[in-house]
C-alpha cells in the first residue's frame, strides 16, 4: 500500500476505535390533554334557589237550602169552637256541594233543629219562618217562607125555585134555600143567621121569613111591585173573623 493510501485510512481507523459517546438525557415530550365536558342545563334557570310545588286546597262552597211554607185556618175567639190556633208544617231541603255536614238554625215562627219544623198560627195573615244552614267551614245559606192564617167567608144563597124571570108585578113569592154555612166548620149556622141582613131595591119588597132553626133553611118572602123595573135582593152574613158572605139576586119585573 502506498503512503498516500495509509494517510487516507488512518483517520478512518481512529474514528472507529474512539468510544461511543452516549447521548445526553432528554426531556420527555410534553403532551397536552384536552377533556371535553358536556353539561345539561335546564331550559329555565332564572333562579339558583330550589323550585317548590304547592297545591292549594279547593275553595269552600256554601250549602244550598230551600224552604216551603203553607197555610192553615185558626178559629176566632167568637166562633162556635172558640179560639184555636193551627199549625203549618215547614219543610226545608238542604245540601252541600262539598259533602260537609250541616247544622240547622230556625228563627221566626219556625222552631226545631231538623229540616222539618212547625209554625203555630193564631191569627189571620202571614207569619215568617227562616232557616239557616251552616257547613262548619264558614259557608252558610238561608231561606224564608210564609205560614199564613186563612179564613173563608160564610156561604149564603137565595132559592130561585118557582120564581119566574121576568116576574109579574104585585105578586108574592117565597124563596126557599139552605141556611148559611161556614166552609171552615167553626161557626154555628144559627149564629150566622143572627148576623144575616137582607136588602131590596127596585120594584119589590123582601123580608127574611126563616133562617136556621129545625128546618136549617133560609126563606125569603118577596113581593113584586108595579113595574117595569129591576128588583135586586142582597143578603149578607159574617163570621167571627169579620169575613162577609154575600148573595145577590136580580129579577126583572114587568
Amino acid at each position: 500500500m502506498t503512503t498516500r493510501g495509509l494517510a487516507f485510512l488512518l483517520p478512518l481507523l481512529s474514528a472507529c476505535h474512539e468510544p461511543a459517546t452516549a447521548p445526553g438525557p432528554t426531556s420527555p415530550p410534553t403532551t397536552t390533554a384536552t377533556t371535553t365536558v358536556t353539561t345539561s342545563v335546564p331550559a329555565s334557570t332564572t333562579s339558583s334557589s330550589p323550585t317548590s310545588s304547592t297545591t292549594s286546597a279547593a275553595a269552600n262552597r256554601p250549602p244550598v237550602v230551600t224552604l216551603s211554607g203553607g197555610s192553615c185556618h185558626p178559629s176566632a175567639a167568637g166562633s162556635f169552637v172558640g179560639a184555636r190556633s193551627c199549625t203549618v208544617r215547614l219543610v226545608a231541603q238542604a245540601s252541600d256541594p262539598d259533602g260537609d255536614a250541616l247544622s240547622v238554625f230556625w228563627s221566626g215562627c219556625g222552631s226545631g233543629l231538623d229540616l222539618i219544623a212547625d209554625c203555630v198560627v193564631a191569627s189571620l195573615g202571614p207569619r215568617s219562618a227562616r232557616i239557616e244552614v251552616r257547613d262548619g267551614r264558614g259557608g252558610a245559606s238561608a231561606a224564608v217562607a210564609q205560614a199564613v192564617g186563612v179564613n173563608e167567608a160564610p156561604a149564603i144563597q137565595f132559592g130561585t125555585s118557582g120564581l119566574p124571570n121576568p116576574a109579574p108585578p104585585n105578586t108574592f113569592y117565597t124563596l126557599v134555600a139552605q141556611q148559611p154555612e161556614d166552609p171552615d166548620g167553626d161557626e154555628d149556622s144559627n149564629v150566622l143567621c143572627s148576623r144575616t141582613t137582607l136588602s131590596a131595591s127596585g120594584p119589590c119588597r123582601a123580608a127574611i121569613g126563616l133562617c136556621g132553626g129545625v128546618s136549617d133553611g133560609f126563606d125569603v118572602d118577596l113581593h113584586t111591585l108595579a113595574g117595569p123595573g129591576t128588583c135586586v135582593l142582597e143578603a149578607r152574613t159574617a163570621d167571627s173573623w169579620g169575613a162577609e158572605g154575600k148573595a145577590r139576586l136580580t129579577v126583572q119585573v114587568r
